[in-house]
Parts: structure tokens; sequence; C-alpha cells
């Protein structure tokens, strides 16, 4: 008796499924239908345009009381309004089509009513679930973020405490924080921390005023960027420390070497970011200000720079980290004080602990500077 009813109730749903994909299948023809009439309304309006517009011409053209200098700037506005309404009617007819196949995609159910399918039929696939790439909660974020460095912290605290010979290459946290405070108590850190600090943002800002020109220059011009790109590739690939040698010889061992060493890594690093943030500008903007008119000049201010300018911020979050990885490989041109300095004379002490903190540190400042140029892209770019 159950197997007849289960028989029967299988009969049942294919015919509601024969039924449903019969009407499914009526909709879609009718879909397609509009698409087809849309397509044709759409051919037959350009040819009205054209028409009209060629009989306007020819008017123009036949008109005697006009100078031939106003005719020539009517019959360039002409044909300005000729292509802009012939863009305005593709652009219509493409977004009534693309309504269409919505419509057309919303009829077709992608999940069965597997209620009416007896238990022994039921095969239900799982539907695969789209990646979230949104930032998600902010307290969600920061909880995420404060567990890690705790968890970090104790790690290491773990470590080091219970691996005997970790101490050669790992300090407990412990004596770094020790010789935090003895380095703070004797004057001395803050001061190495200011250096560091000074010649970080006096090399990273001189970067940013050359890199953004440099990049717009390349983006702009090609024989320029035919030009410019070979050196910069080829330098971009040599490590800042290569450099040393030729910054002392150029400029001694004051604090002229240590601000170009630092400018090279930031204006190479920002430079090739910025003019591919450049590059990558959506050519449908240029191309609609080009269509309504606008010179170069406006394409640049109005389209080129806030379509570039998100870039720009990126770069120099990058910029940033560039100049700090490169810091102590500048405070090696000679320099008593700094970060950079403080990690190379207690690494020839063999103090770890102290080599430690200055690392710690630099880390410490990267972040923060990280963050504020985060919290200052996400206020001057919210209308993305």
């Amino acid at each position: 008796m159950n197997l007849n009813d289960n028989k029967s109730n299988g009969n049942n749903v294919d015919e509601a499924l024969a039924l449903k994909k019969a009407h499914e299948n009526e909709l879609i023809a009718e879909v397609d239908e509009k698409i087809n009439q849309a397509k044709i309304d759409l051919e037959a309006k350009l040819q009205k345009i054209q028409t009209n517009s060629l009989n306007e011409e020819q008017i123009l053209l036949a008109d005697n009381n006009l100078s031939p200098k106003d005719k020539k700037t009517q019959l360039s506005e002409l044909k300005l309004r000729r292509k802009s309404d012939l863009i305005c009617a593709k652009k219509d007819n493409k977004s009534l089509i693309e309504k269409y196949k919505e419509e057309k995609h919303n009829i077709i159910d992608p999940i069965m009513d597997y209620a009416l399918i007896p238990n022994p039929s039921r095969n239900i696939k799982s539907v695969k679930k789209m990646k979230n790439f949104s930032d998600g909660k902010k307290w969600i974020n920061i909880t995420i973020m404060c567990a890690s460095v705790i968890g970090l912290l104790l790690l290491w605290l773990i470590l080091s405490n219970t691996i005997p010979k970790i101490e050669t290459f790992i300090s407990t946290p412990q004596k770094v924080w020790a010789a935090l405070v003895a380095r703070i108590n004797l004057g001395w850190y803050w001061e190495d921390v200011w250096m560091s600090f000074q010649r970080v943002l006096i090399g990273f800002s001189v970067a940013v005023l050359c890199s953004i020109p440099m990049a717009f220059l390349m983006a702009w011009f090609k024989t320029f960027r035919a030009i410019v790109d070979p050196w910069l590739q080829f330098f971009r690939t040599i490590p800042p420390i290569a450099i040393i040698p030729i910054m002392i010889a150029v400029f001694g061992t004051g604090e002229q070497p240590k601000y170009a060493i630092i400018f090279i890594a930031v204006f190479l690093s920002m430079t090739v970011t910025i003019y591919q943030g450049i590059r990558n500008v959506d050519l449908t903007l240029i191309k609609a200000a080009y269509t309504f008119g606008s010179k170069d000049g406006n394409i640049f201010l109005d389209v080129i720079i806030p379509s570039a300018f998100p870039f720009i911020l990126t770069a120099m979050r990058l910029g940033v980290g560039a100049a700090l990885t490169t810091l102590i490989a500048a405070e090696m041109t000679g320099a008593s004080e700094g970060l950079g300095a403080l990690i190379q004379i207690a690494s020839g002490s063999n103090r770890i602990d102290v080599v430690m903190m200055g690392i710690v540190s630099i880390g410490v400042i990267g972040f923060t500077l990280d963050r504020i140029l985060l919290v200052v892209e996400k206020l001057l770019t919210r209308w993305k």
C-alpha cells in the first residue's frame, strides 16, 4: 500500500513539474519576444536619428544666410548632438534589455519545492553561498584584532620561557620590556624614536611630492613614459642597501643620505602604484566626457584626478611601509641616533632584547601610521 502511494505521489510530482516547466517556457518565449522587439525598435530609432540629423545637415548647408564659420560651428554642434542622441538611445535600450533578461532569469525558479517530493525521492543539493567581501561589523573586527595581538604575545611568552636555547635569537617579553623601561629612564628612547620618525617623515614627504606628478606625466604622455619607465623599473629592483656607498660619496655622512635613501625607496614604490591606478581609470568615463565636448584639461581635472585619488592614498600607505623597511639601511650611513642605529649597535654587542625592542618599536610606529592613513582614506573616499 505504501509503495503504491509513493508511486502515485511521484506521478503527481512529475505532472506538477511538467506543467510548471511548460508555463515557464511560455513566459520565457514572451520575454524573448520582448527582447527581439526592443532590438528592432532600437534599429528603427537609430535610423530615425540618423535621418533627421542628415536632413537638418542638408537644410543647414543650403541656408545662404549663414556665414561659412557659422555653418561650421552649427554642423559641429549638430554632429555632437547626433552622437549624444545615439549613445543615449543605445543606453536606454541596453537598460531595457537588461530588465527583460532579469525578468527572464526570475522566471526560472532555481529552488525546487521539495515538500511535494516524497522522502525516498529527495535529492537536495547544497546551494553555494556567495563570498562576503565587506568589512563586516567594526566591533567584531576590533575584537578579533585584539585577540590576535594577545594570542601572539602569549605564544611569544610561552615559547621564550619554555625552550632553553631560544633566547639566542628571541628574547623574552620580560627582558624586552625591561630594556624599554631602562632606555626610557635614561632619556634615550624618545630621542631615537624622534630621529627615526623625522627621517621617515622628510623622505616620505618629498617622495609624495615628486611621485604624484611623475605618475601623472607617465600616464598622460606616452613619449615621457617610454623614456622614464625602463629606468624606473631598473632602479626599483635594486635594494636600497646597495646604494649606500654612492649616497655617502655624494652627500657625506650627515642627514642628507638618510633622507635620499628613504626618498628613493618611497618614490619608486608610490610612482608605480599611482601610475597603475591612473591607467585603470574607467574608459567609459573618459569617452562620455569627450562625447559632451570636454577638453583634455577638464578630463584631467574632473575625471582622471578623482578616479586616481583612492590609488594615491593606497600608494601613500605602501610608501610608509617602504620608508620604514628602508629605515635601517638609511641609518647605516653613519647614524648614531635612531631606531635603526640602535638595532645595529645592539646586534654588534649581542643584545637581543634591545634588538627586539627596536624591531617592535618600528612595527608599532608603522602600524599606527598605516591606521591613520586608512582612516584618512575612508574619510576622503566616501564617494566611492
